[in-house]
């Protein structure tokens, strides 16, 4: 494999999965990563920094980004047309059916926290807009479906949607493994293994080795918040597996106004997790 030494460089350019994926192959591969910083914060100042490392590159896995993407050049088709032939598109591995309509909320700061640090829950937020109290709120998390009768599907076609300018898909795979286990922490974080099957299918793409056995030893988790399967979720698609019913989220420090400040991992039963949404959409919506 003399050819292989003659690479210069990978690199990964995307958001935390990227740095979990630059992870995986320094671990588990043979060509070396360079390291950037997750794509989301980098500014027009980065750019000649960045884009010497992706002209140095013997290969860029660069995660899809969409043509209205802040910095031109950080645009996916500006990427292929740039560095085609040693270009690997990949999709954001999104799967949002296990807790459908969970997202931001954005005000004049960026996003607001919440006791799931960014995320919101759409059954929450929606009895708070409706003006229902904390009781029928937290009944419609256990049982309402915002709109999205079927999310296992709406979530897959998402995805299939956005892969179809990408070079490496995952639809399939996240189609198959989403009936058997709980892959996904929550709608943007997957488990570890699923990153893996990433990372597989873009060393295959690109012909260079990565040891799948080394690559899942990788000791960091996206687990810093964890989302429960919605109870609903469970009996529409008799799932074999279940939810603890508890929530891993962060603590709140503090609310002054549209400020939150979190602090320290904390555990939430579902009663208490709707009081902290409802005190902080009552401090700031």
């Amino acid at each position: 494999m003399d050819w292989i030494s003659s690479l210069s460089h990978i690199v990964i350019v995307g958001n935390c999965q990227a740095q979990f994926l630059e992870g995986i192959f320094a671990i588990a591969g043979t060509v070396p990563v360079e390291k950037l910083a997750p794509n989301f914060t980098l500014t027009d100042a980065d750019r000649d920094h960045v884009l010497e490392k992706l002209d140095a590159a013997s290969f860029i896995f660069f995660q899809r980004t969409a043509d209205e993407f802040k910095q031109e050049w950080l645009r996916s088709r500006w990427i292929t047309e740039r560095y085609a032939g040693k270009s690997l598109i990949w999709p954001n591995v999104y799967f949002d059916g296990y807790f459908p309509g969970t997202r931001y909320i954005y005000n004049s700061s960026g996003k607001l926290q919440s006791p799931l640090d960014e995320y919101h829950l759409a059954p929450v937020l929606q009895a708070w807009k409706e003006g229902q109290d904390e009781a029928q709120a937290l009944k419609r998390l256990h049982e309402d479906t915002c709109g999205t009768p079927d999310p296992f599907a709406a979530s897959l076609q998402n995805l299939r949607d956005r892969e179809r300018d990408c070079s490496i898909p995952m639809s399939d795979f996240i189609e198959r493994e989403i009936y058997k286990t709980k892959c996904f922490y929550t709608p943007n974080h997957p488990h570890t293994y699923v990153l893996v099957e990433l990372a597989k299918r873009l060393a295959e793409a690109a012909n260079v080795p990565l040891n799948v056995e080394k690559a899942l030893t990788w000791p960091y988790h996206l687990d810093r918040i964890d989302l429960p399967v919605f109870h609903w979720i469970e009996q529409k698609y008799k799932l074999s597996f279940s939810g603890r019913g508890l929530y891993k989220g962060v603590s709140i420090d503090a609310i002054e106004g549209a400020r939150v400040t979190v602090g320290a991992p904390c555990i939430y039963d579902p009663q208490t997790l709707v009081q902290k949404f409802y005190s902080i959409y009552r401090a700031a919506l």
